[in-house]
């Protein structure tokens, strides 16, 4: 029994130094933990700016108390504590410090809370579930003039960097000292600008990044010391010159930019100089290709130009006549302050924004998610943006007066200023503006000054004291043990992975020489049982593992996993001797990251599969790298820029890569834009050759609305302070741009004036929002036409805040969006969304931001770990079997709400409804009034929470809908009710979250979410087989609630298992080894 307890207590060890070798040298640089005193002893550098200092330093640290905080933070105390009296210690009591629990005393939370000090809340694991657990971890910094400072939100892996902090903060205490702005612009037309920045910090000007300074240092130095820089008017010497590696360095340092760009070159033209003669619209692209930039940003440009109805306007002679008429420039955008969110700043222009020939750009979620950053829109365009028609040819010219919305193609609010905050700290912030002259001198001069306020704004946001800290290198990297050549990083690699075999075989070696000793005759050890059973395990396991590859489809290569839809499609796509080819861009693997590379070598395969398995569909794989440039020109596939974190090291290689899908005459392009648009390969394929066989397009219509503040926000917080409240930016363009790229032709659908086209195939309502008639006169009529549906509402939108008179404490506010969803028509149907907030005992962890409001900082807003009660986590595994979700992830419901279903009402419209998606049994509902959610609330205490058990979340609903008309609740042409015949049956998928959709969220990689959008509009919109494949072929698995109980039970069982199986093991032994004995014994 010791024995065997040995053996497997052996065995764990082994294994856990495994782990931890291998983990340490996972890179090429390999990070070595120095120890804990290590990084608690008292830098020198730190050490002499203490004494040095002209008054002495004080920090006072504000924690919980030790056993109220999450297992990771326990042993934060512990260690400031150390460190601060060791400086205290080695600077003769220079460095004071006091320690205060805000946590129990009252006296000392409102001490904390006069001093600005904020409590934060943090993920924790409890009882196997995602909580969260509100905590103090906030040092505050006070030195010579008076200054103090903030470090907040520490954790243990800070402890690395807080000295190099500390000491940084100390150095701006004593000597102040302004910015250094870096300022790369044209020669001519800047110079408002360059005066400017000269007031906010100490500028060095250059014109290009081969030449020198203003000071006449080199570029490369400026760049290097800069804490901001700001780059206008990028052209293409600039971008061939290496200009965005450059700026991608001095971000990694920490410094932050401001770039305004674009290729766009707008005028207006007369036919003669007569002032007289008709206006004329001319644009022009400039000679420079800004898609790498766009790229390295996040950003993309769309095939539209854009306009806006809202725009400036200057007196012009009427043609003909000696009168004066107003003449609109609607390509020089007026960005009003309605339109601008600053809020994030200390402060706003509210005025009105020139941008002049602005590109048309969306925010690329994929790159934020891989980037690592957040997108905050700052100014966009107005809800009359559009693009011209397609009969308007812009580079000959058009006349001023045909420019309007009504003559082109109608376009949502798109993003103008766009600001991308970092994820992780120790990297600098950008600022991109779409339209290049926003800062000339042209729109600098105005009146108002309202550019220059938002420049103002933007480069004091960028140069804050906690950025300076980061620019000036002070959020170093902990040491570091530099591995000699990558022969040694192999050297370190093996010995992880053969260390725990080697120590097994001393250990048995050592035991059998010693059994062998006392025995008087050893067998060998590889001639002994165990062996032989060690080596028949092995082979056992070499060769079922292929085997159970293949019968589950781990492995490529293996027996045939086409869809019978699939090759259906392809089978029809050559069908009467039609020629059809697949042509799969594919760069060579060296070129393509880790992640793409496995995901298209299976595509690869795939794809091959099916040309293999359809006469007459022609496969060829091209790389793009070995195509001449006319060659790569007719690609109809983008390049992008891909950006990696490989080895500690950021690499950016611009790829093309997707399906190039001909049948006869006619082209398909299907884009890879990341590693999971490989999941849903087939559908994507199969739509791009339905495509191109039948010429066919599904036509999509999408309607949405911008987010705005309530009524009493907006007059508490910016009317009372003379401001303007903002109304927000488009938040699904994301989704949108997501259905564009699944091959689907989406349409704008103006919220406030919608025209629904005769053909279109399917109708999505994102966000409704009062006053919601007239898209829901058009939704009542497509669907009564027989068309298909999907609304999703929101009728709230849960905000977090820590206010001074609460204490600070974070407390969490339901914003009504008023999306009327409980009401009109569709309580005639018989199904709407609930007002009442949703709540779940199976959540999901996020971040959200917080919004901080007190006295001694003002406003901040900062990002917290949240994994509260609202945040519903819809589990596959309560999908309806067979639907459209079925297969798909998890959903995440943030703070959405459930449906009420009224069967009754329902069966007399003679509409039949299917839950699709649920909550969990543990759910309740609350009925929600105002104020702010109490804690009962949010644990399902009380006599106002409803646990009325599952509640529906998305359901579809089919059948024959009555019109608005019918129902009442819009009026006939001649004021009666309508009595128009039912067309066939219609189909509403109606869901109680929008927010799942919302830019930032929809390309979570955790969840379902554009993979949901995918399904429920083909589902919608296209022939059945094809909406098959729009759920993918993998089927997720998902755990649904686990009650308490049962966790207990399968806690018991994991933590015994391993123990019990090997006392079982030794008890075999033993009995065996006793049989044996008593054998030999009975022979002799």
């Amino acid at each position: 029994m010791a024995r065997t307890l040995f053996w497997f207590v052996a065995l764990v060890l082994c294994l856990a130094a495994a782990l931890q070798v291998t983990a340490r040298v996972g890179e090429r640089t390999a990070s070595v933990e120095v120890g804990r005193a290590l990084r608690l002893a008292p830098e020198p550098a730190l050490v002499a700016a203490i004494d040095a200092h002209s008054t002495p330093v004080l920090a006072t640290l504000y924690v919980t108390e030790r056993e109220d905080l999450p297992t990771a933070l326990r042993g934060l105390e512990s260690e400031l504590t150390e460190l601060f009296e060791r400086l205290e210690r080695a600077t003769d009591g220079r460095f004071g410090w006091t320690l205060v629990h805000p946590g129990a005393d009252p006296d000392a939370r409102a001490f904390a809370t006069a001093r600005g000090v904020a409590e934060r809340r943090v993920r924790l694991v409890r009882r196997d579930g995602w909580s969260e657990a509100s905590v103090f971890a906030t040092v505050e910094l006070s030195g010579a003039n008076g200054r103090t400072v903030l470090l907040e939100g520490l954790v243990p892996d800070d402890l690395d960097q807080l000295q190099r902090r500390i000491e940084a903060h100390l150095e701006l205490f004593e000597r102040p000292t302004r910015p250094r702005i870096a300022l790369c612009a044209p020669g001519a037309g800047y110079g408002l600008v360059r005066a400017q920045l000269s007031r906010l910090g100490e500028l060095v000007d250059f014109t290009d990044f081969e030449g020198a300074t203003s000071n006449g240092e080199s570029v490369e130095s400026a760049l290097q010391t800069a804490d901001l820089f700001v780059w206008l008017e990028p052209n293409a010497e600039q971008l061939a010159a290496g200009a965005l590696a450059r700026v991608e360095t001095l971000l990694a340092r920490g410094a932050s930019a401001i770039v305004t760009a674009g290729a766009r070159e707008d005028r207006i033209e007369r036919a003669s100089d007569d002032p007289s003669a008709a206006a004329t619209v001319v644009s022009t692209r400039r000679a420079v290709d800004l898609a790498p930039l766009w790229s390295a940003f996040a950003l993309e440009e769309l095939d539209a130009l854009l306009f806006d109805e809202m725009c400036v306007e200057m007196l012009a002679r009427e043609p003909g006549t000696n009168s004066d008429q107003i003449l609109r420039l609607p390509f020089a955008l007026r960005a009003i302050a309605p339109n601008q969110d600053f809020r994030r700043y200390a402060g706003q222009p509210n005025a009105t924004l020139v941008a002049a020939s602005p590109t048309a750009l969306a925010l690329d979620e994929a790159r934020l998610t891989e980037l690592g950053w957040r997108a905050h829109v700052l100014a966009t365009s107005s809800d009359r943006s559009f693009a011209p028609g397609p009969d308007q040819d812009l580079e000959r010219g058009v006349p001023a007066a045909d420019l309007s919305r009504a003559n082109g193609l109608a376009l949502p609010k798109l993003p103008l200023l766009v600001e991308l905050e970092p994820n992780d700290t120790a990297r600098g912030r950008v600022v991109v503006c779409a339209a290049p002259r926003f800062l000339h001198d042209e729109f600098m001069g105005a009146e108002d000054g309202t550019q220059a306020r938002a420049l103002r704004l933007l480069v004091e946001g960028a140069t804050t004291t906690e950025r300076l800290v980061a620019a000036r290198g002070r959020y170093a990297t902990p040491p570091v043990f530099e591995l000699p050549s990558r022969g040694a990083e192999l050297g370190w690699r093996a010995l992880g992975l053969g260390l725990p075999t080697a120590l097994l075989v001393a250990v048995a070696l050592v035991r059998r020489r010693r059994s062998g000793a006392r025995s008087g005759a050893a067998r060998p050890f590889f001639r002994s049982p165990a062996a032989h059973a060690s080596a028949i395990l092995a082979a056992v396991l070499l060769v079922l593992g292929p085997l159970v590859g293949l019968v589950f489809g781990l492995l490529p290569g293996g027996a045939s996993s086409l869809a019978p839809q699939l090759v259906a499609i392809a089978r029809a796509a050559t069908a009467g001797g039609r020629e059809a080819r697949v042509e799969f861009v594919l760069p060579a693997a060296h070129r393509l990251p880790a992640d793409l590379r496995a995901a298209s070598r299976d595509a690869l395969a795939h794809v091959a599969e099916l040309g293999n398995a359809v006469p007459g569909l022609a496969f060829a794989s091209l790389d793009p790298d070995a195509l001449d440039a006319t060659e790569r020109a007719r690609l109809p596939l983008p390049e992008r820029t891909v950006v990696r974190d490989v080895d500690g090291v950021r690499t950016a290689r611009r790829l093309r890569l997707g399906l190039v899908v001909t049948v006869g005459e006619r082209t398909e392009a299907v884009e890879f834009e990341d590693a999971r648009a490989f999941e849903l390969l087939e559908f994507r394929l199969a739509h791009a050759l339905w495509r191109a066989t039948t010429g066919e397009r599904a036509t999509v219509a999408v309607a949405s609305t911008t987010p705005r503040l309530s009524s009493a926000e907006a007059h508490l917080e910016f009317q009372q302070l003379q401001l303007f409240a903002p109304t927000g930016s488009d938040v699904f363009s994301a989704a949108r741009e997501r259905l564009v790229r699944d091959g689907f032709d989406v349409l704008h659908l103006d919220a406030d004036a919608p025209s629904l086209p005769e053909d279109t195939d399917a109708l999505v309502w994102l966000q409704p929002r009062r006053n919601i008639v007239a898209v829901l006169d058009v939704l009542a009529a497509h669907l009564h036409a027989g068309g298909g549906a999907f609304v999703a509402g929101q009728a709230h939108e849960l905000v977090a805040r820590q206010l001074e008179g609460r204490d600070l404490e974070v407390v969490h506010w339901p914003r009504p969006t008023n999306d009327d969803l409980d009401d009109l028509w569709f309580a005639d149907v018989g199904a709407t969304v609930s007002n009442d907030l949703v709540f779940d005992a199976l959540v999901f962890e996020d971040r959200a931001d917080v919004r901080t409001e007190s006295d001694a900082r003002g406003r901040t807003t900062a990002e917290q770990d949240s994994a509260l009660p609202f945040q519903v986590r819809a589990s596959a595994a309560a999908y309806a079997p067979d639907s459209l979700l079925d297969g798909l992830r998890d959903l995440p419901w943030y703070g959405g709400g459930a449906l009420v279903l009224d069967l009754e009402r329902l069966t007399e419209r003679g509409l039949r409804a299917r839950v699709l998606a649920s909550t969990s049994t543990a759910a309740w509902t609350y009925d929600w009034q105002g104020g702010y959610l109490g804690e009962d609330v949010l644990a399902g205490r009380g006599d106002d929470v409803r646990k009325d058990g599952a509640r529906a979340l998305v359901a579809e609903i089919s059948g024959p809908f009555p019109t608005a008309d019918e129902t009442g609740h819009a009026p006939a042409a001649d004021g009666t009710p309508s009595t128009a015949a039912h067309e066939p049956d219609g189909r509403l998928v109606l869901a109680g979250s929008s927010a799942l959709f919302a830019n930032g969220r929809l390309f979570d990689e955790r969840f379902g979410s554009r993979e949901f959008l995918t399904a429920v509009v083909a589902d919608l919109a296209l022939p059945s087989e094809l909406a098959t494949l729009a759920r993918g072929s993998e089927r997720h698995a998902s755990i649904g609630l686990v009650e308490a109980d049962a966790r207990l039970r399968w806690r018991g069982v994991a933590l015994a298992a391993a123990p019990l199986l090997a006392l079982l093991l030794g008890l075999v032994r033993r009995l065996a080894t006793a049989r044996s004995g008593r054998r030999r014994e009975d022979v002799r």
